[in-house]
């Protein structure tokens, strides 16, 4: 082969091409963490997602009893271009070790800037949790369940809530249905009736002596009962009390 062939296909071997290394990396990283690693595309490259665990394989005698997920969204031009990385604790950590932990990561993303460093990011949270990997006190077990149980009553009184706004628009609803309606409408006509009318379709006789003496406490309407008409004088009421005129 001609040396100057040699010479660019040396080149073209030596060349620095991102989405190679990005695959190459990637193929690693499954091959590690296996069904602890998923890998998405994302709007704007792709999307590495691990479960960290300090004891990933769970020997005899050993306990994970704190937990982290690492998602790195790698742009089109990583490692070129770092990677952005969203660290969600799950449980075992303090919020100030979430953020010691947070800064550790930044600080070894900007110190290999151009370079593939999935695997160093996941090793350094791996190490981190084997060193906070402790068992949790009786006092900040008893807190996490006071925060459970806070939550709990918190979303209980959110649905209670939920749950009576809805039946009160539906009561609201029904009201204002039942209100435009024809039988409504008849109802609320025929209870307006005074007795006072009912007193000029019905014999005195037939009007119980209740009504008539209920009437006679509503001046508005005695003023349209006929004339003629006079009570009983057993049941006549005093004439303080009374608004018939009975002359």
């Amino acid at each position: 082969m001609p040396k100057k062939k040699k010479a660019a296909a040396a080149q073209q071997e030596d060349s620095f091409d991102p989405h190679r290394e990005c695959e190459e990396e990637l193929l690693v990283v499954q091959s590690i963490f296996m069904d602890e690693a998923s890998v998405a595309d994302g709007e704007h490259g792709k999307v590495v997602g691990l479960k960290l665990l300090p004891c990933p394989n769970r020997l005899p005698g050993e306990e994970n009893h704190c937990e982290a997920l690492l998602e790195a969204h790698l742009p089109p031009s990583y490692p070129i271009l770092p990677p952005r990385l969203q660290l969600t604790p799950v449980r075992g950590l303090r919020v100030a070790e979430v953020e010691e932990l947070r800064a550790q990561l930044a600080e070894h993303v900007a110190a290999n800037a151009g370079y593939p460093q999935l695997m160093g990011l996941a090793e350094l949270a791996r190490g981190f949790l084997i060193e906070h990997n402790q068992t949790p006190s009786s006092y900040e077990e008893m807190l996490r369940r006071a925060d459970a149980h806070t939550k709990a009553r918190r979303d209980a009184a959110t649905g209670a809530s939920s749950a009576l706004g809805s039946a009160e628009e539906a009561g609201n609803v029904h009201a204002s249905t039942l209100a435009g309606s024809p039988a409504h409408v008849a109802g609320a006509a025929s209870a307006e009736m005074s007795l006072a009318e009912r007193g000029r379709l019905l014999p005195l006789e037939a009007v119980p002596a209740t009504a008539l003496a209920v009437e006679a406490l509503a001046p508005s309407r005695a003023a349209h009962l006929p004339r003629a008409v006079h009570l009983p004088r057993a049941l006549r009421l005093p004439r303080a009390a009374s608004a018939i005129d009975c002359n």
